[in-house]
């Protein structure tokens, strides 16, 4: 139950959660029936109540829920025995969705891959409703054969075309980034531009990522790509800056990633500016006392600063 700041949900109040929840729960059940715009990272937020975003969502919810109350109502009527079944699996379908509403904030807003485990009990009130309400017919289990088969079709197909786009980390962020642009995507796509060589594009998505969003990580990726285009004097203002940041604010637990206090020290070990160095050392070594990393970089500034 720790709050993430990271997130954009995570940053909301209680009450402005619950604004997002008829949206995020049409997102889910909207996603299971028809997949089109798939993203791997989002963090969009609804902000203030409006007929599409809110209104909308809420009315589809509450129709969707009749639904389900009229379809278990009708199973008891029909089959006291298999409704005991159908409730275990209804029961596991609403369960699994009431953990993605926010209740507790989550690292994204939504995720396709969190329906996994609501998805079963989907399935088996498919499964339910399919031995249940379909006539025995030749005829009619004809009609719904080719119906399946046309779904599987469609279906195969969104996942072939899903596929695609995880061919590599740069297909994957690129082609997401359209559908839904956030930090977190900016920074993963400015990451593969820089190892592509592509420095001043990735410069662009961190600061695209800032903007969103200023945090460690961010400031500390670009800070990288100073470095390694020779721009120094903005690289050590960016490092510092990003240690201005906490990824983590909790007793015992430290503040800033392990990585970015590396990265930062050898930097200064590249200007030979061993005394700002041991101030970073000591630093790093407040929050990882027993990183011998840190010991040791520690050593070595002092040695060349004649400190032995």
């Amino acid at each position: 139950f720790v709050t993430n700041t990271q997130s954009a949900i995570g940053r909301l109040s209680f009450d402005e959660r619950l604004i997002n929840i008829p949206a995020i729960f049409f997102y889910y059940i909207k996603t299971l029936f028809f997949p089109l715009n798939l993203a791997i990272n989002q963090q969009w937020t609804i902000n203030s109540i409006d007929l599409a975003n809110f209104y909308m969502p809420l009315i589809s919810g509450i129709i969707f829920l009749i639904f389900i109350i009229i379809l278990s109502i009708r199973i008891k009527r029909v089959d006291k025995k298999i409704f005991s079944i159908y409730i275990i699996f209804l029961v596991w379908f609403l369960s699994g969705v009431f953990i993605l509403l926010q209740f507790f904030p989550l690292d994204m807003t939504v995720a396709d891959r969190w329906m996994y485990l609501p998805l079963f009990g989907v399935l088996g009130v498919t499964g339910i409703l399919l031995q249940k309400f379909v006539p025995n017919r030749k005829p009619f289990n004809l009609v719904l054969l080719v119906i399946a088969l046309l779904i599987i079709i469609i279906l195969s197909g969104r996942t072939m075309t899903r596929n695609l786009d995880w061919k590599d980390a740069y297909t994957l962020y690129s082609h997401d980034i359209k559908i839904e642009d956030n930090w977190s995507t900016e920074i993963n796509l400015g990451y593969e531009y820089a190892n592509l060589g592509q420095y001043q594009n990735a410069i662009n998505s961190f600061k695209k990522s800032i903007e969103f969003y200023p945090y460690e990580a961010n400031y500390a990726n670009l800070a990288t790509v100073y470095d390694k285009m020779g721009r120094f004097k903005e690289a050590d203002d960016t490092y510092a800056k990003a240690l201005t940041f906490k990824i983590v604010d909790a007793p015992g637990i430290p503040v800033h990633a392990s990585q970015t206090y590396i990265n930062y020290i050898l930097f200064l070990f590249k200007l030979n500016d061993y005394g700002k160095a041991v101030k970073i050392c000591n630093m790093a070594l407040n929050e990882y006392s027993e990183d011998y990393r840190f010991w040791t970089f520690l050593a070595y500034a002092k040695y060349n600063l004649n400190n032995q």
